[in-house]
């Protein structure tokens, strides 16, 4: 009896070292949520576009970076609620040899800025609900945010013709370009759709088991709203790629062919001179075939808190096509053979304000 008590205990001994072991190197990679969290971060839109027509290139660049306060009402079923208040906006449009226009809510306002509308999103809340995968289930208000923007614009825009405005606000542009409706591309960032697109694909990257070690994938079907180019759909395999301390790192890339359906979407302005540039941009790209498309992304988790750290997803897609009859005719005859080129660059970035420092290594594919 003795004896059989001495091997079992000896049999403890080996095996608790071995679980304990086993439970260390498959760290948890859940979101830990309850009701009343309070969570800080920064949400980031950047798009980067580079149109070539006909040997002329034509670089823009769109960032807008929005300061969430967030605050779980509810947690219910593995579901959490979560109301996001923006406290603070960043916006910045490039257009390379016109120059560029940027705007702070932090900073003091000019109301001058083609960008001034967008401090009404600032004190506005949106609500989502968010599953400890970090599947984003459903967003609500951001449209209304949008709307409320979009008012203001069309507001501006006809005090601005009823005055005899609607000029280049001392940016030096030209071309007949008003700042207001370019800097109006924004407001699509706000809408319901854009923010559950942006929030779902950089947080749903948490496995189903809620426990990883180094070296693990599982993969998640995406499709994912681009404004003004389509939806991508693809399936993204994400993989554990180790990390230090509770920091965990992870990267993944799409894992099947990247689909583009391309469609107009969004909400667009009444605005005479708006509804003419979607025009005019639907039929520069409605004749161009998709060349290249690529997405992927990185990830650091803090597995001991259940939070994500900071996340990024980046989006390349490459077109190519003939030149619209308009454009080719203004070229005379070298018009004929001329192609356009539109090669896209969208980044997506989630970064927690409060929290621990990303994890080292691992790297993107």
């Amino acid at each position: 009896m003795l004896r059989t008590a001495s091997l079992a205990l000896a049999l403890v001994g080996l095996v608790a070292p071995t679980a304990l072991a086993q439970t260390a190197e498959r760290a948890g990679l859940g979101l830990q949520l309850k009701a009343g969290d309070q969570l800080r971060y920064k949400l980031t839109w950047a798009l980067d576009q580079k149109m070539n027509l006909g040997g002329q290139e034509m670089p823009q660049a769109l960032e807008v970076e929005c300061a969430l306060d967030q605050r779980v009402k509810a947690f219910d079923n593995g579901v959490a609620t979560i109301e996001a208040t923006i406290t603070a906006v960043r916006a910045r449009l490039g257009l390379g040899p016109f120059g560029d226009m940027d705007y702070d809510t932090a900073a003091p306002q000019d109301e001058a800025n083609p960008f001034a509308w967008i401090r009404e999103a600032v004190g506005k809340s949106f609500q989502f609900k968010l599953k400890t995968t970090g599947e984003v289930l459903e967003v609500t208000g951001g449209d209304a945010i949008r709307d409320r923007m979009m008012a203001v614009l069309e507001e501006k825009a006809a005090r601005q013709q009823g005055g005899g405005g609607g000029g280049m606000g001392g940016m030096g542009m030209g071309m007949g370009m008003d700042p207001g409706m370019l800097t109006a591309q924004a407001v699509v960032v706000f809408a319901d759709e854009s923010m559950k697109s942006a929030l779902g694909v950089l947080n749903h990257v948490l496995p189903d088991t809620g426990a990883a070690k180094e070296g693990d994938a599982w993969e998640r079907p995406i499709a994912e709203k681009i404004p003004s180019l389509g939806t991508l759909s693809f399936t993204s395999r994400i993989t554990h790629r180790g990390g230090a301390g509770s920091a965990v790192r992870l990267a993944w890339q799409a894992s099947d062919e990247v689909q583009l359906r391309r469609d107009q979407g969004g909400r667009g302005s009444d605005d005479p001179r708006e509804q003419m540039a979607r025009e005019m941009q639907r039929q520069l790209t409605d004749k161009l075939e998709v060349k290249r498309k690529a997405v992927s992304g990185t990830v650091s988790f803090d597995a001991a808190a259940g939070r994500i750290i900071d996340s990024e997803a980046t989006h390349r897609i490459d077109m190519e096509g003939p030149l619209p009859p308009m454009l080719a005719g203004m070229m005379g005859p070298e018009g004929k053979n001329a192609k356009m080129k539109q090669d896209v660059v969208l980044t997506l970035r989630y970064v927690r304000v409060d929290g621990a420092a990303p994890a080292q290594g691992g790297g993107r594919f």
